[in-house]
C-alpha cells in the first residue's frame, strides 16, 4: 500500500488605487490595478508501509 499527499499555495497582493471627483453635476472616476509577483510553494509526500517509495521498480 502506498499514500501521496500534494499541496500547493500562491500568495500575491493586488494594490489598487481608485479616484473619483464630481463637479457641476459630472463625476470622474479613474483607477490603477496592479498585480505583484506571487510567491507559491509546493510540497509532496510519499509513504509506503513495505518501505522503498523512492525506489524505482
Amino acid at each position: 500500500m502506498q499514500a501521496k499527499v500534494s499541496a500547493s499555495i500562491k500568495l500575491f497582493l493586488e494594490p489598487a488605487l481608485k479616484l473619483q471627483a464630481e463637479a457641476l453635476g459630472q463625476v470622474i472616476e479613474t483607477g490603477i490595478g496592479l498585480k505583484m509577483p506571487h510567491v507559491e510553494a509546493k510540497a509532496e509526500a510519499i509513504v509506503s508501509q513495505g518501505g522503498g517509495a523512492c525506489e524505482k521498480g
